[in-house]
Protein backbone atom coordinates (compact mmCIF):
# COMPACT_ATOMS: atom_id res chain seq x y z
CA UNK A 1 0.00 0.00 0.00
CA UNK A 2 2.88 2.17 0.69
CA UNK A 3 4.27 1.77 -2.75
CA UNK A 4 1.21 2.38 -4.24
CA UNK A 5 0.75 5.60 -2.10
CA UNK A 6 3.97 7.02 -3.14
CA UNK A 7 3.53 6.61 -6.91
CA UNK A 8 0.50 8.87 -7.31
CA UNK A 9 1.71 11.11 -4.83
CA UNK A 10 4.55 11.58 -7.82
CA UNK A 11 2.19 13.45 -9.90
CA UNK A 12 0.31 15.47 -7.17
CA UNK A 13 1.00 18.04 -4.69
CA UNK A 14 -0.90 19.82 -1.65
CA UNK A 15 -0.77 23.82 -2.27
CA UNK A 16 -2.22 26.30 0.65
CA UNK A 17 -3.28 29.36 -0.16
CA UNK A 18 -3.53 32.26 2.56
CA UNK A 19 -6.28 34.42 3.47
CA UNK A 20 -6.00 38.11 2.39
CA UNK A 21 -3.40 38.47 4.21
CA UNK A 22 -0.74 35.97 4.23
CA UNK A 23 0.79 36.67 8.30
CA UNK A 24 -3.20 35.90 9.05
CA UNK A 25 -4.22 32.60 9.99
CA UNK A 26 -7.75 32.70 8.93
CA UNK A 27 -9.98 29.48 9.08
CA UNK A 28 -7.15 27.90 11.12
CA UNK A 29 -5.46 27.38 7.85
CA UNK A 30 -2.02 27.47 8.41
CA UNK A 31 -2.80 24.85 11.18
CA UNK A 32 -4.50 22.67 8.50
CA UNK A 33 -1.66 22.83 6.34
CA UNK A 34 1.03 21.75 8.87
CA UNK A 35 -1.42 18.69 9.58
CA UNK A 36 -1.62 17.92 6.00
CA UNK A 37 2.14 18.42 5.82
CA UNK A 38 2.56 15.48 8.43
CA UNK A 39 -0.77 13.09 8.21
CA UNK A 40 0.66 12.49 4.70
CA UNK A 41 4.09 13.09 5.21
CA UNK A 42 4.13 15.19 2.17
CA UNK A 43 5.09 18.98 1.64
CA UNK A 44 2.78 21.90 1.66
CA UNK A 45 3.57 24.28 -0.49
CA UNK A 46 2.66 28.11 0.64
CA UNK A 47 3.02 30.81 -2.20
CA UNK A 48 2.77 34.17 -1.26
CA UNK A 49 -0.31 35.69 -3.01
CA UNK A 50 0.76 39.60 -1.74
CA UNK A 51 2.50 39.66 -4.56
CA UNK A 52 4.34 42.19 -6.29
CA UNK A 53 2.94 43.94 -2.85
CA UNK A 54 -0.09 43.64 -0.74
CA UNK A 55 -0.98 47.04 -2.31
CA UNK A 56 -1.25 45.76 -5.71
CA UNK A 57 -2.76 42.33 -4.80
CA UNK A 58 -5.19 41.63 -7.06
CA UNK A 59 -7.24 38.09 -7.60
CA UNK A 60 -5.90 38.11 -11.30
CA UNK A 61 -2.71 38.76 -9.64
CA UNK A 62 -2.95 35.81 -7.08
CA UNK A 63 -4.28 33.11 -10.26
CA UNK A 64 -0.67 34.21 -11.61
CA UNK A 65 1.45 33.42 -8.90
CA UNK A 66 -0.09 29.77 -8.83
CA UNK A 67 0.64 29.31 -12.42
CA UNK A 68 4.09 30.48 -11.94
CA UNK A 69 4.22 27.61 -8.99
CA UNK A 70 2.55 25.03 -11.15
CA UNK A 71 4.82 25.28 -13.81
CA UNK A 72 7.79 25.01 -11.15
CA UNK A 73 6.34 21.77 -9.90
CA UNK A 74 5.71 20.55 -13.78
CA UNK A 75 9.37 20.78 -14.37
CA UNK A 76 10.48 19.06 -11.33
CA UNK A 77 7.86 16.59 -11.27
CA UNK A 78 9.06 16.20 -15.38
CA UNK A 79 5.13 14.74 -15.99
CA UNK A 80 1.72 16.10 -15.77
CA UNK A 81 0.31 17.21 -12.26
CA UNK A 82 -2.38 18.09 -10.26
CA UNK A 83 -3.02 20.41 -7.36
CA UNK A 84 -4.84 19.77 -3.95
CA UNK A 85 -5.77 23.24 -2.96
CA UNK A 86 -6.51 24.27 0.59
CA UNK A 87 -7.50 27.71 0.42
CA UNK A 88 -8.73 29.79 3.66
CA UNK A 89 -10.93 33.30 3.22
CA UNK A 90 -9.54 34.89 0.26
CA UNK A 91 -7.66 31.80 -0.79
CA UNK A 92 -10.16 30.06 -0.49
CA UNK A 93 -12.02 32.17 -2.89
CA UNK A 94 -9.12 31.97 -4.99
CA UNK A 95 -8.81 28.49 -4.94
CA UNK A 96 -12.61 27.93 -6.39
CA UNK A 97 -11.60 30.31 -9.07
CA UNK A 98 -8.62 28.49 -10.21
CA UNK A 99 -10.28 25.26 -10.19
CA UNK A 100 -13.02 27.53 -12.40
CA UNK A 101 -10.04 28.47 -14.65
CA UNK A 102 -7.54 25.46 -15.26
CA UNK A 103 -9.88 22.31 -14.07
CA UNK A 104 -7.26 19.83 -15.48
CA UNK A 105 -5.15 21.21 -13.17
CA UNK A 106 -6.97 20.46 -9.68
CA UNK A 107 -7.97 17.97 -8.30
CA UNK A 108 -9.08 18.64 -4.75
CA UNK A 109 -10.28 21.86 -3.15
CA UNK A 110 -10.35 22.01 0.70
CA UNK A 111 -12.42 25.84 1.65
CA UNK A 112 -11.85 27.06 4.89
CA UNK A 113 -14.94 29.96 4.95
CA UNK A 114 -14.15 31.10 1.58
CA UNK A 115 -14.86 34.66 1.01
CA UNK A 116 -17.38 33.85 -1.76
CA UNK A 117 -19.47 37.13 -3.23
CA UNK A 118 -16.73 39.38 -2.04
CA UNK A 119 -17.07 42.29 -3.91
CA UNK A 120 -20.94 42.63 -2.66
CA UNK A 121 -19.27 42.35 0.58
CA UNK A 122 -17.15 45.67 0.01
CA UNK A 123 -20.10 47.57 -0.64
CA UNK A 124 -21.28 46.67 2.50
CA UNK A 125 -18.40 47.06 4.58
CA UNK A 126 -17.72 50.65 3.04
CA UNK A 127 -20.29 53.41 2.62
CA UNK A 128 -20.78 54.96 -0.59
CA UNK A 129 -18.23 58.04 0.04
CA UNK A 130 -15.79 55.65 1.30
CA UNK A 131 -15.63 53.87 -2.22
CA UNK A 132 -15.75 56.95 -4.22
CA UNK A 133 -12.68 57.78 -1.79
CA UNK A 134 -10.95 55.11 -2.57
CA UNK A 135 -11.57 55.11 -6.26
CA UNK A 136 -10.42 58.90 -5.99
CA UNK A 137 -7.19 58.35 -4.07
CA UNK A 138 -6.34 54.91 -5.38
CA UNK A 139 -5.82 53.41 -2.12
CA UNK A 140 -7.73 52.16 1.11
CA UNK A 141 -6.70 51.06 4.75
CA UNK A 142 -6.91 47.59 5.15
CA UNK A 143 -5.81 45.86 8.68
CA UNK A 144 -3.02 49.01 9.11
CA UNK A 145 -2.03 48.36 4.77
CA UNK A 146 -2.88 50.26 1.81
CA UNK A 147 -4.78 48.56 -0.84
CA UNK A 148 -5.24 49.74 -4.75
CA UNK A 149 -8.56 49.90 -5.64
CA UNK A 150 -7.26 48.14 -8.66
CA UNK A 151 -7.97 44.90 -6.92
CA UNK A 152 -11.63 45.78 -6.59
CA UNK A 153 -11.94 47.01 -10.30
CA UNK A 154 -10.12 43.28 -11.25
CA UNK A 155 -12.72 41.40 -8.91
CA UNK A 156 -15.70 42.90 -9.92
CA UNK A 157 -14.92 43.11 -13.81
CA UNK A 158 -12.99 39.71 -14.29
CA UNK A 159 -14.14 37.25 -11.78
CA UNK A 160 -18.12 35.86 -10.71
CA UNK A 161 -19.20 36.00 -7.15
CA UNK A 162 -19.67 32.14 -7.31
CA UNK A 163 -17.24 29.96 -9.71
CA UNK A 164 -18.03 26.77 -10.94
CA UNK A 165 -15.99 23.78 -10.54
CA UNK A 166 -15.92 20.18 -11.55
CA UNK A 167 -13.55 18.71 -8.85
CA UNK A 168 -14.32 17.01 -5.41
CA UNK A 169 -14.94 19.51 -2.75
CA UNK A 170 -15.03 20.18 0.85
CA UNK A 171 -15.95 23.53 2.57
CA UNK A 172 -15.73 23.82 6.11
CA UNK A 173 -17.82 27.24 7.86
CA UNK A 174 -18.60 28.49 10.87
CA UNK A 175 -21.93 29.36 11.43
CA UNK A 176 -21.24 32.43 13.38
CA UNK A 177 -19.14 34.02 10.92
CA UNK A 178 -19.53 37.34 10.62
CA UNK A 179 -17.45 38.58 8.00
CA UNK A 180 -18.05 35.69 5.26
CA UNK A 181 -21.26 34.87 6.23
CA UNK A 182 -21.85 31.20 6.24
CA UNK A 183 -24.66 31.59 3.66
CA UNK A 184 -21.75 32.92 0.88
CA UNK A 185 -20.89 28.81 1.29
CA UNK A 186 -24.27 28.23 1.00
CA UNK A 187 -25.26 29.90 -1.98
CA UNK A 188 -22.08 29.18 -3.86
CA UNK A 189 -23.29 25.41 -3.73
CA UNK A 190 -26.86 26.37 -5.14
CA UNK A 191 -25.03 28.06 -7.65
CA UNK A 192 -23.43 25.12 -8.97
CA UNK A 193 -23.80 22.87 -11.81
CA UNK A 194 -22.40 19.73 -10.27
CA UNK A 195 -23.56 20.24 -6.06
CA UNK A 196 -23.34 16.41 -6.03
CA UNK A 197 -19.23 16.53 -5.53
CA UNK A 198 -19.67 19.46 -2.95
CA UNK A 199 -19.91 18.78 0.77
CA UNK A 200 -20.40 21.61 3.08
CA UNK A 201 -19.91 21.36 6.79
CA UNK A 202 -21.13 24.08 9.51
CA UNK A 203 -19.72 24.16 12.37
CA UNK A 204 -20.05 26.37 15.51
CA UNK A 205 -17.37 29.10 15.01
CA UNK A 206 -16.65 32.18 13.72
CA UNK A 207 -14.73 33.19 10.28
CA UNK A 208 -11.33 31.64 12.14
CA UNK A 209 -12.86 28.54 13.68
CA UNK A 210 -10.82 28.52 16.47
CA UNK A 211 -13.30 29.39 19.04
CA UNK A 212 -13.26 25.80 20.41
CA UNK A 213 -10.85 22.94 20.11
CA UNK A 214 -14.22 20.61 18.58
CA UNK A 215 -14.08 23.33 15.87
CA UNK A 216 -10.40 22.34 14.62
CA UNK A 217 -10.50 18.69 15.72
CA UNK A 218 -13.96 18.78 12.68
CA UNK A 219 -11.92 20.42 10.41
CA UNK A 220 -8.91 18.71 10.41
CA UNK A 221 -11.35 15.16 10.55
CA UNK A 222 -12.68 16.35 7.40
CA UNK A 223 -9.38 17.28 5.62
CA UNK A 224 -8.50 13.46 6.38
CA UNK A 225 -11.64 12.04 5.13
CA UNK A 226 -11.26 14.34 2.19
CA UNK A 227 -7.73 13.73 1.18
CA UNK A 228 -7.27 10.48 2.17
CA UNK A 229 -8.39 9.24 -1.48
CA UNK A 230 -5.92 11.61 -2.93
CA UNK A 231 -2.88 9.71 -1.31
CA UNK A 232 -4.18 5.97 -1.41
CA UNK A 233 -4.92 5.64 2.41
CA UNK A 234 -8.49 5.23 2.71
CA UNK A 235 -10.43 2.54 4.61
CA UNK A 236 -14.28 2.07 4.46
CA UNK A 237 -14.84 3.58 7.55
CA UNK A 238 -13.59 7.03 5.85
CA UNK A 239 -14.95 6.24 2.28
CA UNK A 240 -18.80 6.29 4.45
CA UNK A 241 -18.00 9.19 5.43
CA UNK A 242 -17.86 11.29 2.34
CA UNK A 243 -21.64 11.24 1.20
CA UNK A 244 -20.61 13.61 -1.81
CA UNK A 245 -19.13 11.23 -3.68
CA UNK A 246 -21.33 8.97 -5.74
CA UNK A 247 -20.34 4.82 -5.24
CA UNK A 248 -19.47 3.52 -8.29
CA UNK A 249 -21.78 0.32 -9.10
CA UNK A 250 -18.74 -1.76 -9.27
CA UNK A 251 -16.69 -2.58 -5.51
CA UNK A 252 -13.26 -1.89 -7.18
CA UNK A 253 -13.17 1.47 -7.14
CA UNK A 254 -9.74 1.63 -5.54
CA UNK A 255 -8.68 -0.43 -8.64
CA UNK A 256 -9.39 1.66 -11.37
CA UNK A 257 -6.02 3.17 -12.58
CA UNK A 258 -4.68 -0.78 -12.29
CA UNK A 259 -2.58 -1.46 -15.01
CA UNK A 260 -3.88 -4.05 -17.59
CA UNK A 261 -0.71 -5.88 -18.34
CA UNK A 262 -0.58 -6.77 -14.16
CA UNK A 263 1.11 -10.36 -14.11
CA UNK A 264 -1.57 -11.27 -11.60
CA UNK A 265 -4.48 -10.32 -13.22
CA UNK A 266 -5.67 -14.38 -13.49
CA UNK A 267 -5.66 -14.01 -9.62
CA UNK A 268 -7.10 -10.99 -9.00
CA UNK A 269 -10.15 -12.18 -11.61
CA UNK A 270 -10.42 -15.41 -9.96
CA UNK A 271 -10.89 -14.01 -6.72
CA UNK A 272 -13.49 -11.32 -8.43
CA UNK A 273 -15.49 -14.61 -9.59
CA UNK A 274 -15.91 -15.52 -6.26
CA UNK A 275 -16.95 -12.66 -4.54
CA UNK A 276 -19.30 -11.31 -6.89
CA UNK A 277 -22.68 -12.88 -7.35
CA UNK A 278 -23.13 -14.03 -10.93
CA UNK A 279 -27.04 -12.97 -11.25
CA UNK A 280 -25.25 -9.25 -10.22
CA UNK A 281 -22.96 -9.76 -12.94
CA UNK A 282 -25.17 -10.47 -15.65
CA UNK A 283 -27.23 -7.08 -14.37
CA UNK A 284 -24.96 -4.90 -14.86
CA UNK A 285 -22.39 -6.50 -17.73
CA UNK A 286 -24.20 -4.81 -20.44
CA UNK A 287 -22.46 -0.46 -21.10
CA UNK A 288 -25.11 1.69 -21.14
CA UNK A 289 -24.14 3.09 -24.14
CA UNK A 290 -23.88 0.77 -26.49
CA UNK A 291 -26.08 -2.09 -24.98
CA UNK A 292 -23.23 -4.76 -25.46
CA UNK A 293 -20.89 -6.40 -23.36
CA UNK A 294 -18.69 -4.06 -21.65
CA UNK A 295 -14.86 -3.74 -23.40
CA UNK A 296 -12.26 -1.96 -21.55
CA UNK A 297 -14.93 -0.62 -18.89
CA UNK A 298 -13.94 2.90 -17.46
CA UNK A 299 -15.94 4.40 -14.73
CA UNK A 300 -16.61 7.82 -14.60
CA UNK A 301 -16.60 10.55 -11.31
CA UNK A 302 -20.45 10.11 -10.75
CA UNK A 303 -19.84 5.89 -10.79
CA UNK A 304 -21.42 5.03 -13.73
CA UNK A 305 -19.63 2.42 -16.00
CA UNK A 306 -19.31 2.30 -19.96
CA UNK A 307 -16.75 0.50 -22.71
CA UNK A 308 -13.84 2.59 -22.77
CA UNK A 309 -14.26 3.66 -26.39
CA UNK A 310 -18.08 4.52 -25.69
CA UNK A 311 -16.93 7.23 -23.48
CA UNK A 312 -14.78 8.24 -26.66
CA UNK A 313 -17.26 8.52 -28.48
CA UNK A 314 -19.35 10.47 -26.40
CA UNK A 315 -16.84 12.79 -26.11
CA UNK A 316 -16.29 13.16 -29.58
CA UNK A 317 -19.94 13.47 -30.20
CA UNK A 318 -20.90 15.84 -27.33
CA UNK A 319 -20.88 19.63 -27.89
CA UNK A 320 -19.80 21.57 -25.21
CA UNK A 321 -21.33 20.76 -22.22
CA UNK A 322 -20.69 16.76 -22.15
CA UNK A 323 -23.23 15.19 -19.00
CA UNK A 324 -23.10 11.35 -18.17
CA UNK A 325 -26.10 9.54 -20.27
CA UNK A 326 -27.32 8.18 -17.15
CA UNK A 327 -27.68 10.80 -14.54
CA UNK A 328 -26.84 13.87 -16.25
CA UNK A 329 -23.80 15.12 -13.98
CA UNK A 330 -21.55 17.31 -15.71
CA UNK A 331 -18.51 15.72 -16.97
CA UNK A 332 -16.93 18.56 -19.13
CA UNK A 333 -13.69 17.43 -16.92
CA UNK A 334 -13.15 14.51 -19.34
CA UNK A 335 -12.08 16.65 -21.90
CA UNK A 336 -8.95 17.68 -20.78
CA UNK A 337 -7.62 14.55 -19.63
CA UNK A 338 -9.91 11.97 -21.94
CA UNK A 339 -5.85 10.25 -23.23
CA UNK A 340 -5.18 9.67 -19.77
CA UNK A 341 -8.92 7.42 -19.50
CA UNK A 342 -7.81 3.80 -18.28
CA UNK A 343 -10.35 1.04 -17.74
CA UNK A 344 -10.59 -0.84 -14.46
CA UNK A 345 -8.22 -3.83 -14.72
CA UNK A 346 -10.41 -6.21 -12.37
CA UNK A 347 -13.70 -5.71 -14.91
CA UNK A 348 -11.77 -6.48 -17.69
CA UNK A 349 -10.02 -9.47 -16.43
CA UNK A 350 -12.83 -10.48 -15.03
CA UNK A 351 -15.18 -10.33 -17.98
CA UNK A 352 -12.66 -11.52 -20.85
CA UNK A 353 -12.40 -14.62 -18.37
CA UNK A 354 -16.21 -15.37 -17.74
CA UNK A 355 -17.13 -14.07 -21.15
CA UNK A 356 -14.59 -15.54 -23.47
CA UNK A 357 -15.71 -15.48 -26.45
CA UNK A 358 -18.10 -12.67 -26.54
CA UNK A 359 -15.43 -10.33 -25.26
CA UNK A 360 -13.15 -11.71 -28.37
CA UNK A 361 -16.10 -10.57 -30.64
CA UNK A 362 -15.80 -7.28 -28.76
CA UNK A 363 -12.53 -6.21 -29.10
CA UNK A 364 -12.30 -7.23 -32.85
CA UNK A 365 -14.99 -4.81 -33.21
CA UNK A 366 -14.03 -1.96 -31.28
CA UNK A 367 -10.28 -2.16 -32.53
CA UNK A 368 -12.04 -1.39 -36.36
CA UNK A 369 -13.97 1.52 -34.80
CA UNK A 370 -10.66 2.62 -32.92
CA UNK A 371 -9.14 2.78 -36.51
CA UNK A 372 -11.45 5.65 -37.51
CA UNK A 373 -10.99 7.71 -34.67
CA UNK A 374 -8.44 10.43 -35.09
CA UNK A 375 -7.36 12.04 -31.82
CA UNK A 376 -5.92 15.70 -31.90
CA UNK A 377 -5.21 17.77 -29.03
CA UNK A 378 -5.86 21.09 -29.12
CA UNK A 379 -3.70 24.33 -27.23
CA UNK A 380 -5.16 27.07 -26.48
CA UNK A 381 -3.43 29.97 -24.50
CA UNK A 382 -1.48 33.37 -25.02
CA UNK A 383 1.81 34.89 -25.01
CA UNK A 384 2.69 38.06 -23.06
CA UNK A 385 4.73 40.83 -23.52
CA UNK A 386 4.96 43.73 -21.05
CA UNK A 387 5.18 46.92 -22.89
CA UNK A 388 5.15 49.63 -19.49
CA UNK A 389 6.29 49.22 -15.98
CA UNK A 390 4.65 52.34 -14.82
CA UNK A 391 1.86 50.42 -12.17
CA UNK A 392 -0.73 53.07 -12.79
CA UNK A 393 -0.26 52.68 -16.59
CA UNK A 394 0.70 49.21 -17.35
CA UNK A 395 0.74 48.32 -20.76
CA UNK A 396 0.49 44.19 -21.95
CA UNK A 397 0.85 42.87 -25.36
CA UNK A 398 -0.87 39.33 -25.60
CA UNK A 399 -1.65 37.13 -28.15
CA UNK A 400 -4.25 34.79 -28.31
CA UNK A 401 -3.30 31.30 -29.97
CA UNK A 402 -5.28 28.30 -30.86
CA UNK A 403 -3.57 25.37 -32.65
CA UNK A 404 -2.28 21.60 -32.85
CA UNK A 405 0.48 20.89 -30.41
CA UNK A 406 1.99 19.66 -33.77
CA UNK A 407 1.72 23.04 -35.09
CA UNK A 408 5.37 23.58 -35.17
CA UNK A 409 5.82 20.35 -37.86
CA UNK A 410 2.12 21.18 -39.81
CA UNK A 411 0.68 25.10 -39.31
CA UNK A 412 -1.68 24.25 -42.06
CA UNK A 413 -2.75 21.07 -40.61
CA UNK A 414 -5.90 22.26 -38.04
CA UNK A 415 -7.55 24.06 -41.49
CA UNK A 416 -8.31 20.54 -42.41
CA UNK A 417 -10.70 20.31 -39.00
CA UNK A 418 -11.37 24.03 -38.05
CA UNK A 419 -13.59 25.88 -40.27
CA UNK A 420 -13.36 29.11 -38.30
CA UNK A 421 -12.61 30.71 -34.30
CA UNK A 422 -14.75 33.34 -32.94
CA UNK A 423 -13.58 35.50 -30.28
CA UNK A 424 -15.56 37.19 -28.29
CA UNK A 425 -13.23 39.98 -25.87
CA UNK A 426 -13.64 42.73 -23.44
CA UNK A 427 -16.44 44.90 -24.43
CA UNK A 428 -13.71 47.70 -24.12
CA UNK A 429 -12.10 46.38 -26.96
CA UNK A 430 -13.04 47.44 -30.92
CA UNK A 431 -14.23 45.91 -32.29
CA UNK A 432 -15.09 43.33 -29.44
CA UNK A 433 -16.06 40.36 -31.65
CA UNK A 434 -13.67 38.61 -33.86
CA UNK A 435 -13.84 35.75 -36.40
CA UNK A 436 -10.59 34.15 -37.65
CA UNK A 437 -11.37 31.83 -40.92
CA UNK A 438 -7.95 30.67 -41.47
CA UNK A 439 -4.45 29.71 -40.03
CA UNK A 440 -2.68 30.53 -37.75
CA UNK A 441 -5.96 31.43 -35.65
CA UNK A 442 -4.07 34.18 -34.11
CA UNK A 443 -5.51 37.65 -32.23
CA UNK A 444 -3.00 40.20 -31.03
CA UNK A 445 -3.75 43.44 -29.05
CA UNK A 446 -2.66 45.86 -26.47
CA UNK A 447 -4.46 46.50 -22.87
CA UNK A 448 -3.76 46.87 -19.07
CA UNK A 449 -5.54 43.71 -17.32
CA UNK A 450 -6.48 40.12 -18.28
CA UNK A 451 -9.81 39.33 -18.57
CA UNK A 452 -11.95 36.13 -19.68
CA UNK A 453 -12.26 35.50 -23.64
CA UNK A 454 -14.99 33.35 -24.79
CA UNK A 455 -13.89 31.24 -27.84
CA UNK A 456 -15.97 28.90 -30.15
CA UNK A 457 -14.53 26.71 -32.52
CA UNK A 458 -16.46 25.72 -35.65
CA UNK A 459 -15.89 22.47 -37.40
CA UNK A 460 -15.80 21.68 -41.20
CA UNK A 461 -19.11 20.42 -42.03
CA UNK A 462 -17.65 17.08 -42.97
CA UNK A 463 -16.67 16.00 -39.54
CA UNK A 464 -20.65 16.26 -38.33
CA UNK A 465 -18.75 17.97 -35.24
CA UNK A 466 -20.79 20.34 -33.54
CA UNK A 467 -18.66 23.52 -32.11
CA UNK A 468 -16.35 24.12 -29.11
CA UNK A 469 -17.48 26.43 -27.05
CA UNK A 470 -14.41 27.07 -24.12
CA UNK A 471 -13.24 30.17 -22.02
CA UNK A 472 -9.74 31.56 -21.35
CA UNK A 473 -8.58 33.30 -18.70
CA UNK A 474 -5.76 36.06 -20.18
CA UNK A 475 -2.40 34.91 -18.53
CA UNK A 476 0.56 38.05 -17.72
CA UNK A 477 2.84 36.08 -15.92
CA UNK A 478 5.60 35.54 -17.57
CA UNK A 479 5.40 34.89 -21.28
CA UNK A 480 2.11 33.60 -21.20
CA UNK A 481 0.35 29.97 -20.45
CA UNK A 482 -1.51 27.76 -21.97
CA UNK A 483 -4.02 24.58 -21.98
CA UNK A 484 -4.97 21.78 -23.94
CA UNK A 485 -7.33 19.32 -24.29
CA UNK A 486 -7.76 16.16 -26.89
CA UNK A 487 -10.59 15.99 -29.40
CA UNK A 488 -11.52 13.65 -31.69
CA UNK A 489 -12.73 13.30 -35.49
CA UNK A 490 -14.58 10.23 -36.60
CA UNK A 491 -13.72 8.97 -40.38
CA UNK A 492 -16.24 8.28 -42.65
CA UNK A 493 -16.23 7.64 -46.25
CA UNK A 494 -16.97 11.10 -46.66
CA UNK A 495 -13.84 12.76 -45.26
CA UNK A 496 -11.40 10.32 -46.20
CA UNK A 497 -8.75 10.92 -49.33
Amino acid sequence: MATNSNRRLSSEIFVFLHGFTKDSDVGGGGQIAKYIASLFHVPVEQPNLNQPSFNEFSVSNAIHVINKLFDEKQKEHHEQIQMNLIGASMGGYIAARYAELYPDRVKKLFLLCPAFGLAARWREFLSDDELEKWKSSGSHSYDGRQLHYSFLVDLTQNHPAYPQILCPTSIVHGKSDELIPIAASQQFIKEQKNKESIHLVEVDDDHHLSQNKKSLELTMGNATNHFSFCVGQSSKKVHQKRPYVSRPFWPYEHHHHLNLNETDHDMKSSRCIHVMNKNLLETYRDCPLCLKLLYEPVSTLCGHTFCLLCLERLIIASDSLLRCPICRIDLTYLRSCSNQLKPNAILHNLFREMYADEYEIRRNELDNERKNIIKKRLVIGNTHQLLSCDYHHKQHEWTLFIKFDNDDQDPNEISEYVKQVKIHLHPTFSPSQIILDQPPFRLTRIGWGVFTVHISIEFHAKWNKSDLITNWFLSFANAGSQKSLEIGFQKSTDNIN
